[in-house]
């Protein structure tokens, strides 16, 4: 639906949509994304990837560039 028929359903006056419209992307702005730290812990199991009936099992301790190349030839 296109601003104009929804504000027509609504009995919104279209500058007044504008207007609002404006001031909720002017506080998504000035909002300030969250950082937030993320503890890794060591896996104490073995990996397990499924995918379309095939399993693979690793051992925890596989290094992360075998995991990622792993990853990119089955997706």
């Amino acid at each position: 639906m296109i601003v104009t028929a929804f504000c027509a359903k609504k009995g919104i006056n279209l500058k007044t949509y504008y207007y609002r419209l404006r001031k909720v992307r002017e506080q998504c702005v000035e909002a300030k994304p969250a950082i937030v730290p993320v503890a890794i812990h060591s896996a104490t199991s073995d990996i397990r990837i499924e995918k379309n009936g095939l399993q693979i099992s690793l051992p925890a301790d596989v290094s992360t560039e075998t995991l990622i190349r792993l990853i990119h030839e089955l997706y």
